[in-house]
């Protein structure tokens, strides 16, 4: 997914996805690739609203210029019913970032 920042930050979100009462864990990552700031994470949400956010991890930029997020074994919090993934895209002089492969 493109994305060209107008605002200072732009958060790209996913749709709530349901989470089983039999989850264990959760192993996410996305590969992003653009020069102004970028982060990732994963939202856990509860009936009463977010309960934790977790950071992906940033790899170092590959010669090609893409950047890995990731994170491995992530426990959801007691009463997680639903988690996003979230994208945010730090303005940077109308350049666009480059969203893909998430897993």
């Amino acid at each position: 997914m493109k994305i060209i920042s107008t605002a200072e930050s732009f958060d790209l979100a996913t749709e709530n996805i349901e989470v089983s009462p039999e989850l264990v864990s959760v192993n996410s990552e996305i590969m992003a690739k653009g020069s102004g700031g970028l982060s990732a994470k994963l939202r856990w949400i509860g009936l009463k609203g977010i309960l934790r956010e977790d950071q992906l991890t940033k790899s170092e930029r590959e010669d090609n210029g893409w950047i890995k997020f990731y994170i491995d074994d992530v426990e959801p919090p007691k009463g997680a019913k639903w988690l996003q993934f979230i994208c945010e895209t730090m303005k940077n002089e109308d350049s666009p970032t480059w969203w893909d492969d998430a897993k």
